[in-house]
């Protein structure tokens, strides 16, 4: 649809049409656009508006605009990797940079929602208290002591403030708002329509051990939104309901055994059990117990691939079964696998098969301040 746009739009140029051609140009644009709308790191040393009145509510106040290098880094150890990584190339690290910042907007192109990603080290939040305790009213709590106290109350996963108020948050942090709006006004973006999304680039203090980089930004996200304390399961049910159709078209290696797989999992149909069995279907390199994320991370990306294979191992407790799929269940599957492939794209963007936006898994959250941090 889009290239069949930019035709069109290219012929009224030619045909000297040019303030209907910048109309379709517009539309184009919209159409196109990333869903990751821009990325406005916080300063080490964010401004701050603490000028209360009397009834609580920060007062107008004049500022100085920041200097911010767009971008999102990984989490220290990868940081590291990466900057080996470039080195070892040909490549001018600019360039380089570059490609790395298209990485994280890669990472959730096919998600229908407009996000404004405010990325951030948890290290200079803890040294800059007043934007960390700014923080903490934007959300709701003005009782924070430090990052791993805020991420604990308000994160999207399990804390109990997961929305911020985008008022509070635009009257205390005036600089970084000023940015955003600019960004907003250009793209001809509603501010309620976008999510506000502050993501902590360090590892988190829960899990320290945890990786941040492009493919996780999006694996994590997906774990933020089905598997938080107030979660819609809606992506997890997809998948949940593939695993068991493509299962019972796998049939007992056994003669005259027509036990199929799905009768093999019998009362082992749990989250757990089927997670374990989309490695059979889909690529997850984080392993089969944490096959929900890597599937919602390929997916995000556009790369979402399902295989076919021609025969799987089932694993029980106790037990390990060989199952094969009969060449005459073989439609069967590829129907099956397109099915949830146009499922999971529906999900992510109820609009894609118009080549438009929205609304996405994150549509619960427009026009507020969230906290990506698992």
């Amino acid at each position: 649809m889009l290239k069949r746009l930019v035709i069109i739009a290219n012929r009224l140029d030619n045909l000297g049409l040019t303030k209907e051609a910048d109309l379709l140009d517009s539309i184009i644009k919209k159409l196109a656009a990333p869903p990751l709308e821009d990325i406005f790191p916080m300063h080490k040393w964010e401004p701050v508006n603490m000028d209360i009145d009397e009834d609580g509510n920060p007062k107008p106040t004049s500022f100085e605009r920041i200097k911010r290098n767009k971008g999102v880094l990984r989490d220290r150890n990868e940081r590291q990797i990466l900057r080996r990584q470039m080195e070892r190339t040909n490549l001018p690290i600019a360039e380089q940079e570059e490609e790395e910042v298209d990485r994280w907007y890669d990472a959730i192109k096919n998600i229908g929602d407009s996000v404004i990603l405010i990325p951030f080290d948890k290290k200079e939040l803890d040294n800059n208290y007043d934007a960390l305790l700014g923080l903490g009213i934007v959300f709701g709590t003005h009782d924070v002591r430090d990052y791993k106290d805020f991420h604990e109350k308000c994160n999207m996963l399990y804390g109990r403030f997961k929305e911020g108020s985008l008022e509070t948050f635009k009257s205390l942090f005036p600089a970084l708002w000023a940015d955003i709006e600019e960004s907003l006004v250009a793209k001809g973006l509603d501010e309620e329509e976008v999510v506000y999304m502050l993501y902590n680039q360090e590892s988190s203090p829960r899990l320290p051990d945890f990786t941040k980089n492009p493919f996780f930004f999006g694996h994590d996200m997906g774990h933020n939104i089905f598997d938080s304390e107030d979660s819609n399961e809606e992506f997890k049910v997809i998948l949940n309901e593939f695993v068991m159709d493509m299962l019972n078209l796998y049939l007992s290696e056994e003669e005259d055994d027509k036990t199929s797989a799905a009768d093999e999992m019998g009362d082992y149909d749990s989250d757990e059990a089927l997670m374990a069995e989309l490695h059979n279907f889909f690529d997850n390199p984080s392993g089969s117990g944490d096959a929900y994320g890597d599937v919602f991370a390929v997916a995000a990306k556009g790369e979402l691939n399902i295989d076919i294979p021609r025969y799987i191992t089932i694993h029980t407790p106790n037990v390990y079964s060989e199952y094969h799929l009969p060449q005459e269940n073989l439609p069967k599957a590829e129907a099956l696998a397109a099915k949830v492939k146009d499922d999971i794209r529906k999900y992510l963007n109820s609009n894609y098969e118009s080549d438009s936006r929205g609304p996405g898994p994150l549509q619960y959250f427009k026009g507020s301040v969230i906290l990506n941090d698992v």
